[in-house]
C-alpha cells in the first residue's frame, strides 16, 4: 500500500483549501504585487505605442489617416524622451489604445506638454492593459466551464494564470500589448472547443493583427480539425485577413517608412536558432513546428478525448515557438494561460505542473535580465513612474545587460546554457506529463498544498520586484 504523504487531518485541510476558491488573502497579496508593479514600471515600448495611438488622432484630424505610419515613424515619444522608432503593428491594434488614450491626447492639446513625464498619464496608459487582462480571466472561466461543466476549480485556474511569472513579467513589469493577443487567442480557443468555426476565425484574425505568432496556435488547431488542403488555405487566409487588409490599405505609406514591414525582423528571430548538421544549418523552430503539424494531420480524436488534445496542441504550438526561436521577454505573456488550463484537465498533477511552470518562468525571466537588461533599466522603464519621483528621477540601479556583459565569456555562456537548459527541460516535461495519447479519467481533487502555492507566489514576487529593488538599493 502506498505510503500517505499527509496525515488525515492535514489531508482534510488540504482538500478544503483547494476545492474552494482562493481566499481574499491569496488575491490580496497578488493584487498588492500587481499594484506596486503598475505604479513603478512602464517600459519605453509602451510609451512609444501610446505615442503612436495619439498620432492616430493627429492623423485623423490633421494629416490624413493614410499618412499614419509615415508620420508616426518620425515622431519622438515626447519633449523629454527624444526616442523615435517604427510603427510595427497593424492599425487595428492602435484603435482601442487610441480610444483609451483620448484623454491624454486632449490634455496634450490643451497644455502643450507631452505625456511621458506625467505620472498620471503613464499610469492611465498602464491601466488600459488591465481590460484585456480581466478579459483573459473571463475567457479562462468560459473555457473552464466548457471543459468541466462545473466551476469548483476554475477560480483557482484564474489565480494560477494571474500569478504566473510569464504574465507578471510581461504585463506588470514591462507592459507591452501581448495581453491583447492572449485575450483574443483564448476567445478563439473557446470558440474552437464549442465548434464555432466562424468565431474561431474572427478571434484569431484579431490575435494575428496583434502579433503574427498567434498563427502557431491557430494553424495546428486548424490542421487538427481539417484535413483538406484547400480548406486549410482558406482558413489561413481568414486568420490573416485583418492583417493583410491593413497592409494593403497602408502599403504606400508603410513603404515610405525606414523599417517598411516589421515582419522581416520577426522572421529573422524566428529562424535564428539553428542546428549545424555537417555544414548545413536547420531551423529548430521549423523542425519542431512541422513535427507538430504532421502529428495533428494524422491524429484522429473522439469527442470524449477532444478537450485534452485541443489544450495540449495549443500549448505545444507556442512551445515550438519559445523553444525553437529567439523571443523577447514580454512575448511570454501568451504562454501564461496554458498551465492554468491544463490543471483543470489534470488536477492530480497540479503540484508538479505548477512547480515546472514556476521554474520555466524564473529561467525565462533571468534570461531576459541577462540578454535584454536594458528593458528593466531605470532610464527605459522605472525613471518616470512613482519610483523615479521618489528617487528624484536619478538614473540609478543596475543595468542588467551591462552586468551580464561584465562576466567573463565562459561564465556568461555557462549561465545562459544553464537557464536555457532549465527552460527547455521544464517545458518538455510539461508536454510529456500532459500528453493526450490515451483517454483520461477526470478527477476532482487538485493535489497541491498551501506551502507550494505560497512558495510560488513568494518567488514570483521576488523576481518581479528585483529591478525595482536594484534601483533603490544599488
Amino acid at each position: 500500500m502506498r505510503k500517505e504523504l499527509y496525515r488525515p487531518e492535514k489531508n482534510k485541510l488540504h482538500k478544503e483549501m483547494l476545492l474552494d476558491k482562493p481566499s481574499s488573502w491569496w488575491w490580496g497579496g497578488l493584487g498588492l504585487i500587481m499594484f506596486i508593479c503598475l505604479l513603478n514600471y512602464c517600459y519605453v515600448d509602451l510609451q512609444m505605442i501610446v505615442r503612436h495611438s495619439i498620432n492616430f488622432w493627429n492623423s485623423l484630424f490633421k494629416d490624413g489617416i493614410l499618412h499614419f505610419y509615415r508620420t508616426g515613424s518620425q515622431l519622438t515619444i515626447g519633449n523629454a524622451n527624444p526616442q523615435s522608432g517604427e510603427v510595427p503593428y497593424d492599425i487595428w491594434i492602435y484603435l482601442p489604445i487610441a480610444v483609451w488614450n483620448l484623454p491624454t491626447y486632449i490634455w496634450e492639446q490643451i497644455t502643450g506638454l507631452t505625456f511621458e513625464t506625467n505620472f498620471v498619464a503613464l499610469l492611465w496608459a498602464r491601466i488600459g492593459n488591465l481590460f484585456p487582462f480581466v478579459g483573459c480571466n473571463w475567457a479562462i472561466c468560459k473555457i473552464g466551464e466548457l471543459l468541466l461543466k462545473e466551476n469548483k476549480k476554475i477560480i483557482w485556474a484564474c489565480y494560477f494564470f494571474s500569478s504566473s511569472m510569464f504574465l507578471i513579467n510581461g504585463l506588470f513589469c514591462l507592459g507591452q500589448i501581448d495581453i491583447f493577443n492572449t485575450f483574443f487567442m483564448l476567445m478563439g480557443m473557446a470558440a474552437y472547443i464549442r465548434k464555432d468555426r466562424k468565431k474561431f476565425f474572427i478571434w484569431f484574425a484579431l490575435a494575428v493583427t496583434c502579433k503574427m505568432f498567434a498563427l502557431f496556435v491557430f494553424i495546428p488547431l486548424l490542421v487538427l480539425n481539417e484535413k483538406r488542403i484547400l480548406y486549410i488555405i482558406r482558413g489561413l487566409l481568414a486568420a490573416l485577413s485583418l492583417s493583410l487588409l491593413s497592409k494593403i490599405i497602408f502599403f504606400y505609406d508603410k513603404m515610405a517608412t525606414p523599417t517598411q514591414f516589421d515582419e522581416r525582423r520577426f522572421l529573422r528571430l524566428l529562424f535564428e536558432r539553428r542546428l549545424d548538421l555537417v555544414g548545413i544549418t536547420v531551423s529548430v523552430f521549423v523542425i519542431l513546428f512541422l513535427a507538430l503539424l504532421i502529428w495533428c494531420w494524422y491524429t484522429k480524436y473522439e469527442d470524449i478525448n477532444r478537450e485534452y488534445v485541443v489544450i495540449w496542441v495549443a500549448f505545444a504550438g507556442y512551445s515550438c515557438f519559445f523553444l525553437g526561436a529567439t523571443t523577447l521577454p514580454y512575448w511570454a505573456v501568451v504562454y501564461s494561460p496554458f498551465v492554468a488550463l491544463l490543471i483543470l484537465l489534470y488536477p492530480e498533477r497540479t503540484k508538479i505542473l505548477i512547480w515546472l511552470e514556476t521554474a520555466a518562468g524564473a529561467a525565462y525571466f533571468i534570461m531576459g535580465l541577462c540578454n535584454y537588461g536594458y528593458a528593466y533599466a531605470a532610464s527605459a522603464n522605472i525613471r518616470w513612474m512613482l519610483a523615479g519621483i521618489l528617487n528624484g528621477r536619478e538614473i540609478r540601479g543596475v543595468d542588467f545587460s551591462r552586468l551580464f556583459d561584465n562576466l567573463s565569456e565562459g561564465a556568461g555562456q555557462n549561465i545562459e546554457a544553464l537557464l536555457t537548459g532549465v527552460f527547455i527541460t521544464t517545458i518538455a516535461a510539461m508536454l510529456i506529463i500532459t500528453w493526450p495519447g490515451r483517454k483520461k479519467q477526470h478527477k476532482d481533487e487538485m493535489e497541491i498544498d498551501k506551502g507550494s502555492v505560497f512558495a510560488r507566489f513568494a518567488l514570483n514576487s521576488f523576481f518581479a520586484l528585483l529591478p525595482l529593488m536594484a534601483y533603490f538599493i544599488i
